[in-house]
């Protein structure tokens, strides 16, 4: 009987998730995502995917449980082209949960009150989430209000062999206690894990690097 049930168990069906392939199956990282299920893995080819070379629609919205795996930093680049009249963050993370993101480059993002659309994060902004980041560089990116590379609130972020550079989170709004802090990270209410990240040369009003409000981190290398 034991050993019966030992082959029932091991000849159980092993289910692994779908791959989609971008442009392949997909022409947008949206439209992939969109068509996605928890556990699915999304990889996106070597190219720049922004508004202008592929009609790429931003802030990019990811959903629990997926893989989103580029060729490489510096290979695949994700570029939002935000300006004053295209306000957007590159990627928003909301209630996700089990997201990854690896190998690509997220730029170009840039949040504003512009009383007709509010981001946080220039470059990811992330609520109510947790997410991993593998070999990812987040750079020049610009928020007027908090976290020029990423914004996290009640989140949790672990980031490996990954660099955040030259973001800028700058206070256009007064004495605004909300904007212009954490220009390469900021967090609320939440906790980070940096593991062999590099953040450097970022640029805020209040904590260049990293604003932490109520929020913890551990630094590993």
């Amino acid at each position: 009987m034991k050993k019966l049930l030992l082959l029932s168990i091991l000849l159980l069906p092993v289910c692994y998730g779908a791959t989609i392939n971008v442009p392949a199956d997909y022409l947008t990282i949206q439209g992939a995502i969109n068509s996605a299920s928890a556990g699915d893995s999304i990889f996106v080819k070597e190219g720049i995917y922004s508004p202008q070379t592929n009609d790429e629609i931003f802030p990019i919205r990811m959903i629990s449980n997926i893989n989103l795996i580029g060729s490489g930093k510096g290979l695949t680049v994700i570029n939002a082209l935000g300006n004053k009249e295209n306000v957007r963050s590159v990627i928003e993370i909301i209630n996700c949960k089990q997201t990854v993101i690896e190998n690509l480059t997220i730029t170009g993002g840039f949040c504003a009150d512009n009383n007709r659309s509010r981001c946080n994060g220039g470059g990811i902004d992330m609520r109510d989430s947790d997410l991993t980041i593998n070999n990812v560089t987040i750079k020049n990116n610009i928020t007027e209000q908090t976290g020029g590379g990423i914004s996290l609130a009640q989140s949790h972020l672990i980031s490996n062999y990954s660099i955040i550079e030259k973001n800028v989170a700058r206070n256009n709004w007064g004495n605004d206690y909300d904007t212009g802090r954490g220009g390469g990270i900021s967090a609320f209410d939440s906790f980070i894990e940096l593991i062999n990240t590099d953040v450097l040369d970022n640029s805020a009003n209040v904590g260049g690097g990293l604003y932490l409000f109520r929020s913890n981190y551990n630094l590993f290398s």
